[in-house]
């Protein structure tokens, strides 16, 4: 009972009891209104965010969705404003909707997040301006765009 009690100190004092630590909560969230793209890709990231919360100190949530204006109103949650997000946007959403529209709100709400930008159509200037503006990458979609998007949350998780 003593080794507990020593234990249970040791712990207190460095802050590894879990219990009364806080984690840091990550929301990765995909945004992409074509809805066989989204399910693929969506897919993809909730199978690494199962294999990554169990190795990371850190909640990692998981959201989609099929409008950038349900993505923005998803932002306006006051408990999304000390989470970290990663997201996963098509460019080209909705009417008057895209990217580009995402990620100036993102920098305006001073928010903590990190953007990728996925697109079928390879518009150089596009991409170049999105980059501009606080996209992490562009990535041209293809076959292998979810796997190079799995592979990127493990690194922006690490």
């Amino acid at each position: 009972m003593e080794d507990v009690k020593v234990c249970i100190k040791q712990e207190e004092k460095s802050g590894v009891n879990s219990f009364f630590t806080s984690k840091r909560v990550v929301e990765v969230a995909v945004v992409e209104d074509n809805k066989l793209f989204n399910l693929i890709l969506s897919n993809e990231l909730s199978s690494a965010v199962n294999k990554i919360k169990d190795r990371k100190d850190c909640t990692i949530n998981f959201s989609n969705f099929h409008k950038g204006t349900d993505f923005l109103n998803f932002l306006e949650d006051p408990k999304n404003r000390n989470s970290k997000i990663i997201v996963f946007s098509d460019y080209y959403l909705e009417d008057e909707m895209n990217g580009a529209v995402i990620l100036k709100r993102i920098k305006q709400k001073e928010i903590n997040a990190r953007v990728v930008i996925t697109s079928d159509i390879t518009n150089k200037q596009t991409s170049e301006d999105t980059l501009k503006i606080g996209a992490l990458r562009f990535i041209p979609k293809d076959i292998n765009t979810p796997l190079i998007c799995s592979e990127m949350l493990y690194q922006l998780l690490d």
